[in-house]
């Protein structure tokens, strides 16, 4: 049995908790950090800002790695990191992008081959809530930046999640129209590692 790396990134409510208590560092990584497969697991954070720590630690070795990223990390993720991996050829076993938040929509199955990551498998959640928190307005917030709320992204299997976007662990286990939540995925890769 293998170690899989474990890799975290957060949006930019994980940079300033008082608006949805760090969906990814306080809430997402203890949840992680106590499942039973953890101990096989190197789990690390990152901030949508440290784009350059992550995509080193992902490329460090040849080792089975799950990756993902909530809101405005998932444009960190495609715009800093996704182009490295590309490069070395480097494979991320899954890649989950939950409500993702950002300047563009990614499009990486659409790229020639050389400029996209080897993914074996890319689940996006979106949450979407009837009714609204403040967790919800970081879409609005980005498209003043000139961004906005992904849509269903090509490539993924697209999941709908009827809760909040600080809701990272409803995202994590929402299950899909086959019946396997992204927790399932995650506990699939690590047995096959």
């Amino acid at each position: 049995m293998s170690t899989v790396n474990l890799i975290l990134i957060g949006g930019f409510a994980d940079s300033v908790p008082v608006i949805s208590g760090g969906p990814i560092q306080r809430r997402l990584q203890p949840y992680l950090a106590d499942q039973p497969w953890a101990n096989r697991c190197q789990l690390r954070y990152f901030t949508h800002r440290q784009f350059e720590a992550a995509r080193q630690f992902a490329g460090r070795e040849q080792t089975p790695t799950i990756l993902i990223a909530h809101s405005y990390g998932c444009d960190s993720f495609f715009s800093g990191i996704s182009p490295t991996l590309a490069q070395a050829r480097f494979p991320l076993h899954l890649l989950v992008t939950l409500d993702p938040v950002g300047k563009r929509r990614p499009r990486p199955l659409l790229e020639p081959a050389g400029n996209r990551p080897v993914m074996h498998q890319w689940v996006n959640v979106r949450a979407s809530s009837a009714v609204p928190d403040r967790s919800d307005m970081t879409a609005s917030l980005a498209r003043l930046r000139g961004g906005g709320k992904w849509p269903d992204c090509e490539g993924a299997d697209n999941l709908e999640f009827s809760g909040h976007h600080a809701d990272t662990i409803g995202m994590v286990n929402c299950p899909g129209p086959d019946g396997r939540s992204v927790m399932a995925r995650i506990s699939e890769v690590i047995a096959r590692a």
